[in-house]
């Protein structure tokens, strides 16, 4: 049987490194990316005590000479992109975890490496070496690769390498050298789970494992007893390609607080077709609709809607989108934030969309079309419906409009 060899490739400072990317004149110089507080930092600005995160009054004033800059989710989403194409040119299984990070199953490929038996050689640490150059070549991104045999342990491998190397924990090694991780780098082990070990005086891997399985499973349920399995090294999660997002997101503050109801409308559709676009872009369907706003004074509040069957189109995701926002902001006040979540996430079924076949009886054709459209000559191309408000507004690139802070997930 083969033995597994599960890759961890990680975006070295994501955000930005994307700014360096594409303003090359920022190369070598301290850059964080985000507003109000950092999102992410370059290594250059690591190094000078900047970190995330940070508020950036507290970044500037130990580092004055920080370059800020906001972002831009979609070109942060190409590069994503890119990331997945081609470590889908390396390994016949790949699944993408978040925008920055993705796994590779590499097991049994030792014959493409030019390996004529498993174990001769080191062909994990030549494929990664690879694969890394690869990526650094055709998108200018700093990747680091974690190698194991397992995902935890792929995991902990590139942790030891960033930034950009290749961390390789080998096969049997994995409990030894997981007892001094830290719990924050355990997975499952989320701030609720730490604050509680942290009254036992429970800190890392090892301490963990002193437990046991039954102590944890009592405290943790079936997380705990898996938190126990990884502490040892173990994992029993495959590498799954293709799996269905939780859920795809996008919102965005403003550059001033505004209760202008046009510019408050119009951000709201924009964010929508955004993430609607997402969605039929990977074929799926959201079932549940949600809306985010905080206000100027830092209140928030959310609301979601379950759709009597899932939906992908613009017209009908933001006809509830709206409803949920008008059911929102019921105070008089001004708006800082809004976003639009989707959930519940399902293959589509939708058929093949044509533009040219009577659209105005078919919404599914009409925003295919502006789909290919969009695709074609980048999002900018086409504004539609209560965006067109935001035209007078705010400024615009070949990637749509530029917002004050796009988030995003997907």
């Amino acid at each position: 049987m083969k033995t597994p060899v599960l890759f961890h490739v990680d975006i070295d400072a994501f955000l930005a490194s994307v700014e360096q990317i594409v303003h090359p004149e920022l190369r070598g110089k301290p850059v964080a990316v985000g507003d109000g507080v950092v999102a992410s930092c370059s290594y250059e600005a690591r190094a000078l005590g900047v970190c995330s995160p940070m508020r950036l009054s507290e970044a500037r004033r130990i580092c004055p000479q920080l370059v800020v800059r906001k972002g831009h989710a979609q070109v942060s989403r190409r590069f994503a992109q890119d990331l997945v194409r081609i470590c889908g040119d390396h390994s016949p299984t790949v699944e993408r975890v978040s925008l920055d990070e993705v796994y590779c199953d590499m097991t049994g490929l030792d014959r493409h490496y030019g390996f004529r038996r498993e174990g001769a050689g080191c062909w994990p640490l030549e494929a990664a070496e690879h694969l890394r150059g690869e990526i650094r070549g055709e998108t200018g991104l700093s990747v680091t690769i974690g190698i194991g045999t397992n995902r935890v342990a792929a995991r902990t491998a590139a942790r030891w390498a960033k930034p950009g190397g290749v961390g390789y924990l080998l096969p049997g090694r994995e409990a030894r050298a997981l007892r001094d991780l830290p719990l924050e780098d355990l997975p499952g082990a989320g701030p609720a789970v730490r604050a509680e070990l942290a009254d036992l005086r429970i800190g890392t891997a090892g301490e963990l494992r002193a437990l046991g399985k039954p102590v944890l499973r009592a405290l943790f349920g079936e997380n705990g007893a898996l938190l126990h399995e990884r502490a040892w090294g173990r994992d029993a999660r495959s590498v799954e390609p293709d799996r269905t997002p939780g859920s795809i997101s996008r919102e965005t503050s403003f550059e001033k607080a505004t209760d202008d109801p046009d510019h408050i409308e119009g951000t709201l559709y924009y964010l929508t077709e955004r993430a609607a676009h997402a969605l039929r872009s990977e074929a799926l369907a959201a079932r549940t609709v949600g809306v985010r706003i905080r206000y100027a004074d830092g209140v928030g509040a959310e609301r979601r809607a379950t759709l009597p069957s899932p939906a992908a189109l613009d017209p009908e995701l933001f006809r509830v989108a709206r409803e949920l926002f008008q059911a929102l902001f019921v105070r008089r006040s001004r708006l800082h934030l809004v976003g639009v979540t989707l959930t519940g996430l399902a293959p589509s079924t939708a058929r093949q969309m044509d533009l040219f076949l009577d659209a105005r009886r078919d919404p599914a054709r009409l925003c295919g079309g502006v789909d290919r459209i969009r695709e074609r000559y980048g999002f900018s191309a086409l504004v539609a419906g209560p965006s067109l408000f935001l035209l007078s507004d705010l400024p615009q690139d070949p990637h749509g409009f530029v917002l004050r802070t796009p988030s995003l997930t997907l």
